[in-house]
């Protein structure tokens, strides 16, 4: 089973029914949708090779020339900067578009629930959620919406009773916070660091080698290029690595992620575990006995 474990629906760009139609062709069971966090980002070419260059520099001998040039990304007025142009970043992402086509499309989509701790109260909105079916956990973007990973304690105490996975993409605020404080304190709690732990690569790898309860996703070419890739795979081994786009923002569509995997020349068992099994086995516990797959997902015919 091939599952996408990270895409942003905005359907400005794709709706669920264009996306749908590529997921066949490509022979993706399951894509795992996101709500849009920001205005619809078109990527050049010259973004993606500044972009690409500066997630290597942050595996150097000094990342933080790296992590400066990242964190000028995002502005204290709310927009993300991608080589002179501004986008503008939604501070409540919206989840019921995202609802909204799991329902229209059950078996072929799940969901993460964004949340953020500093536009609203997010175990409110968890509880509001957390009975409706498609939901698989939790994500959550302190980069673009700029606050510490502490923030989060109560996101991942009330993920972790509920054996919701929580989906991370970090962040450069100041006071940011240890993640390794928060892969301690709860031991229960499966978190997935997103883009390969981007910006802290080396950092987060050695956290998922000594937590048993933490991995990394692949997700986006230019976090996580063809070296990266290489790199985070051979750091922590197939059994801690899931497969993702983040959609539509990647630009390059499923075949081109699909070859980056099988040129890593893994056995087919390890392959699988990339493509959707490690994701599959995480959430299980979450979607329990909820109708979340209500159809029959697409045999594997690649």
């Amino acid at each position: 089973m091939i599952v996408d474990a990270h895409y942003h629906l905005d359907p400005s760009i794709e709706t669920a029914r264009q996306l749908i139609a590529r997921m066949d062709r490509s022979a993706v069971q399951i894509t795992c949708l996101i709500a849009a966090l920001v205005q619809p980002i078109k990527i050049s070419w010259f973004a993606r090779f500044f972009g690409s260059i500066m997630t290597r520099s942050m595996l150097g001998p000094m990342p933080q020339i790296g992590r400066f040039f990242c964190a000028r990304m995002v502005t204290s007025d709310g927009h993300v900067r991608i080589v002179g142009r501004r986008y503008r970043v939604y501070r409540l992402p919206d989840n019921a578009a995202v609802e909204r086509a799991v329902k229209a499309f059950p078996g072929r989509f799940l969901a993460w629930l964004t949340v953020n701790p500093v536009a609203n109260d997010p175990i409110q909105q968890l509880e509001q959620c957390k009975d409706q079916p498609g939901w698989i956990g939790v994500k959550t973007h302190p980069f673009l919406h700029r606050y510490s990973i502490c923030r989060l304690d109560a996101v991942a105490q009330w993920c972790q009773e509920r054996s919701w996975p929580l989906l991370i993409h970090l962040g450069l605020a100041r006071k940011d916070g240890d993640i390794t404080n928060l892969s301690a304190r709860y031991p229960r709690l499966a978190i997935i660091y997103a883009h390969a732990g981007v910006p802290f690569f080396e950092k987060t790898w050695r956290l998922v080698r000594r937590y048993k309860h933490v991995w990394i996703d692949l997700s986006n070419p230019i976090y996580v290029d063809h070296l990266i890739l290489r790199k985070a795979v051979h750091a922590v081994g197939p059994a801690r690595c899931i497969w993702g786009t983040d959609g539509p923002y990647d630009g390059l569509g499923y075949d081109h992620s699909l070859i980056a995997i099988e040129r890593l020349g893994l056995s087919g068992g390890d392959s699988d575990r990339i493509l959707g099994q490690n994701l599959m086995d995480i959430i299980q516990p979450t979607l329990g006995n909820r109708q979340c797959l209500q159809s029959s997902p697409l045999p594997y015919t690649r």
